[in-house]
């Protein structure tokens, strides 16, 4: 990315989009995503973490059991408002906390193994859809009003960043 730029709210980008239920073939063939495929059940672990420690211990387990990690990333969580009787009383203070997602559906022996909460997040529908922000917003919107639920939205690359990247090096 040069230095200085800013995406706008107009450039294509590629969006991987996971929903809950099967698109319509009227809605695949009225946006045509790039690809259409089917996510694997995945077991989901959260936790809040003191230190940077129980996160690997965690992680050591995972991969000390075989198990095929997917994704790490931290969540934000506000802890309600401390007591004003304590030094710095009144601030909101931040915890860090994490969700690990494994692929497949973990026993509850495994389960307790690992110590963290758990939530089992079924198979889904996945579809890489190119377009604006406005073309995505109609998409998931035509998704909320068909009820199909959607899980996770992200953008995963613009389209036009090996252009933008390939003018930064010939400037």
């Amino acid at each position: 990315m040069q230095a200085g730029y800013a995406p706008t709210r107009t450039a294509s980008a590629t969006y991987e989009i996971h929903l809950q239920s099967e698109p319509s073939e009227a809605l695949v063939s009225r946006f045509a995503p790039s690809r259409i495929g089917r996510r694997h059940a995945q077991t989901v672990l959260t936790g809040r973490v003191a230190s940077q420690d129980e996160l690997a211990t965690l992680l050591e387990r995972v991969f000390s059991l075989g198990l095929v990690l997917d994704e790490v990333h931290e969540l934000r969580v506000a802890s309600h408002f401390p007591s004003k009787s304590r030094p710095g009383g009144g601030s909101r203070t931040v915890h860090r906390a994490y969700e690990v997602r494994i692929d497949g559906e973990l026993d509850e022996a495994l389960l307790r193994f690992l110590r963290w909460q758990h939530r089992s997040l079924p198979e889904q529908a996945a579809l890489w859809l190119e377009g604006t922000p406005e073309q995505v917003y109609a998409f998931l919107s035509d998704c909320c009003r068909l009820g199909l639920g959607i899980e996770r939205v992200r953008r995963v690359t613009p389209v036009d960043a090996a252009a933008q990247e390939q003018g930064s090096q010939d400037g």
